[in-house]
């Protein structure tokens, strides 16, 4: 169904584009035949006058010459019309039409993730529970049509039936962590602007953890990465271009989970290319390594002085 602000549009065009264009065609219609009329008929005249031509044959040439003006006036409202009809359509796959205005984009500072109620986990089958830390002030919107705002402590929402649902947080949100309802998380959806403070265990246990998010987290305050992944055996993301450069701490990250050797090399460039913490212990679990980024991971280990645990060099 067309919308009316592209009809009432539609309208106003077809008023100004008749009121210009019609008069520039009239216009033009007179400078066009007008001239050629009076020749013709002043030739009409002395042809009568000399050659006692009879009348009805001088009459029809007349009518003849005048049909075409008529003729060329209609054609000048068709291309009115059809103009106007153009404009609308043009409207209408402007995003003028439907039934509604489109659903406007995610704000880009929320953190969305999807989650599954029924799967197991601490709270009912149609429960999720949210984990607060200190300096939580937050709004979370449940993906049912309802939200809690000023949320500053773990908080747990019951939905009319058990479901996939995604939900939206924004506010002060400086930590997060799956908790007993780790197996219901499914994906990471956005990472959003929130600048995190610590993501110790935050998806420790998600055995059934994607990250869809086209953007990356904000780690500028991040030191503890330790555990993040731990038993999160569905993941397999390239992370390499995270921003680590804080971090002191990522022991056990990925115990009881492991990266492709793609995505495992795809770190070792990323974070070797970074200015790094010293010292630090990194768990990559029985992730392999390819011999091409043998170099990454000495820069790490020989550079900042990295223990690095992992799987070895695939073969």
């Amino acid at each position: 169904m067309v919308d009316a602000a592209v009809i009432f549009n539609s309208l106003i065009w077809l008023y100004v584009l008749e009121s210009t264009i019609g008069f520039m065609l009239r216009h033009r219609v007179a400078s066009i035949f007008t001239p050629p009329l009076k020749i013709l008929l002043e030739q009409k005249n002395k042809y009568i006058k000399n050659h006692k031509c009879p009348q009805y044959k001088l009459k029809r040439t007349t009518l003849r010459m005048r049909t075409m003006q008529t003729h060329f006036n209609k054609l000048s409202s068709f291309r009115i019309i059809f103009l106007s009809l153009l404009i609308t359509l043009i409207g209408v796959g402007c995003g003028g039409g439907g039934s509604g205005s489109p659903a406007p984009a995610p704000a880009t500072n929320t953190f969305i993730t999807t989650w599954k109620t029924d799967n197991p986990g601490s709270s009912a089958n149609n429960q999720i529970t949210i984990n607060a830390f200190g300096g939580s002030n937050f709004t979370i919107n449940w993906g049912d049509g309802t939200s809690d705002n000023n949320v500053t402590s773990n908080i747990t929402h019951t939905y009319a039936a058990p479901g996939t649902y995604t939900v939206s947080i924004s506010g002060a949100f400086p930590r997060f962590t799956a908790g007993g309802d780790a197996s219901k998380l499914l994906s990471v959806e956005q990472w959003g602007g929130q600048e995190w403070q610590s993501i110790q265990d935050a998806f420790q246990g998600c055995d059934n953890l994607v990250i869809n998010a086209p953007d990356n987290p904000n780690l500028s305050q991040v030191t503890n990465m330790s555990r993040m992944f731990q038993n999160a055996a569905a993941f397999n993301q390239d992370i390499g271009n995270w921003n680590v450069a804080t971090v002191a701490d990522m022991g056990s990250m990925f115990l009881g989970a492991a990266l492709s050797t793609t995505n495992y090399d795809a770190l070792l460039l990323g974070w070797s290319g970074q200015a790094l913490q010293n010292n630090v212990f990194f768990s990559a679990g029985n992730t392999q390594y390819s011999a091409s980024s043998q170099n990454a991971r000495d820069v790490l280990v020989n550079t900042y002085g990295w223990t690095v645990s992992d799987g070895g060099v695939a073969p």
